[in-house]
This record gives structure tokens, sequence and C-alpha cells, in this order.
């Protein structure tokens, strides 16, 4: 498959996905399912990218469980602040799992799609900006130098987790983060001080065949006659 049709199938599944339509989900979850079970795409390289993000998904369900009114799951728990509303518990999951759906598709492309050719579909999809005076070639550069930076900047974040192991207590925690992350911040301006300038060749895409175009249509169809699938059968 080509990268741009590539970037297009992740942007209309994110896109569809991020409505929290129960039928979305379903058919998100079985083409990735398809996705990581017949290609050489990992498995685990995506689970530790949804493992990074646990405490963030953590997050969203105290929020949606305990700040979402609605039903209780009991009459004897109607009135306790200690047991989640039925409607937030159906949201919160709904919407960890939407954000699951779409890390794990933006981890196909990355492991599918080599750094040059996710830089030249994403420059082919922006280049019509030009005409209203943005520059895509240079959000490219950036692209591209921001994502080459980020194999230097990870052994500096990876060699500042032992400051965060020794401090006991809540604040000499949070002083040990924000020292850890200075560091980091300084690592980072030093090196960039000391970098060598660098050109950046962006080679022209490679030109996609027009029966491709059917993977992201065939995409579109699936998800609107999955919308159109209840009132077809007469389910409310």
């Amino acid at each position: 498959m080509h990268p741009l049709i590539r970037v297009i199938c992740l942007v209309l599944m994110a896109g569809f996905t991020a409505s929290a339509n129960v039928p979305f989900l379903l058919i998100a979850l079985v083409l990735l399912a398809a996705i990581y079970l017949y290609t050489s795409v990992s498995l685990p390289q995506c689970w530790r990218l949804i493992r990074r993000m646990r405490w963030f998904f953590l997050s969203i369900l105290v929020i949606y469980f305990w700040f979402t009114p609605g039903d209780a799951f009991s009459p004897a728990l109607a009135n306790s602040l200690w047991f989640p509303s039925v409607d937030g518990v159906e949201q919160g999951v709904t919407r960890v799992v939407c954000l699951v759906l779409i890390i794990a598709s933006v981890s196909a492309l990355l492991q599918s799609t080599s750094r040059e050719e996710l830089f030249a579909a994403i420059y082919s999809l922006i280049a019509w900006t030009r005409f209203i005076g943005f520059s895509p070639e240079r959000f490219a550069v950036r692209a591209t130098l921001t994502f080459s930076s980020l194999s230097e900047i990870q052994p500096m974040i990876a060699s500042k987790k032992e400051q965060l192991k020794s401090p006991v207590g809540v604040k000499a925690r949070i002083a040990s983060l924000a020292e850890a992350t200075t560091n980091v911040f300084v690592d980072v301006y030093k090196n960039a001080a000391k970098a060598e300038l660098t050109t950046v060749t962006l080679d022209d895409a490679e030109a996609v065949s027009i029966w491709q175009w059917l993977y992201p249509i065939s995409l579109v169809l699936l998800f609107i006659a999955a919308l159109r699938l209840p009132s077809v059968l007469g389910v409310e």
C-alpha cells in the first residue's frame, strides 16, 4: 500500500473511531486485529506504547467514572459518592478504547512506513496549503528534524530515570522530577548549540496507483454501512 494511502486510512480510522460509536469501534478492532495478525507489524511494540499511556488512561477513567452524572448501578448505591455512575463507566471505558485503537493505528503506521515515506506522504497531503500562504516544505523539514532528534533525546531521558528512584516522599519526588526535566532540557540545548548544520532532502513521492484509492473509499463505505445498519435492521 502506498504511504499516502496509509496516512489517509489512518486519518479516516482515527476520525471515525473518535466518534465513540460502538459499531465503528468494532470495525476498527477487527481491522487492526487483522493487520497485527497477518502483517509484520509488531504487537509487543504497540503494547509498550500503550503501557506508557496507562496513567493518562487512568485519569480519564477517574474523571468519567466519578464526575459524570447518571444512574447508579443499584438503588442502594444511588447516594454513595464512592461508586461511579453507569453512564460514567460506559463513557469512560468507551473513550479509553477509542484512544487505545487510535494508538494502535498510529503504531501500525509508524512500524510499516519508513521515515522518508512518511514525510513524503505528509508533504503530499499538505502541498495544497501553499495556496493559502503556508509552506509545506518548511513543515516537512521541521517534522524531519524533530523525529531525527528523538533518537538523541530518548537516551537522555533514560539516563535521568535513576534520579527519580531515590527520593522518598511526594515533595522530594516532585522536586527530583523538576530537576531531571531541567537537566534534559539543558542537555538538549547544549547538543543543539554544538550540532552542525545539516541538509534535509525530501525525495519526490511515488505516484499513487488509481486502484489504491479503493482502500480509503472502501473504508469510508464500511463505516457508513455500519452507521446505517441499526436503522436497516430496525434496531434503535
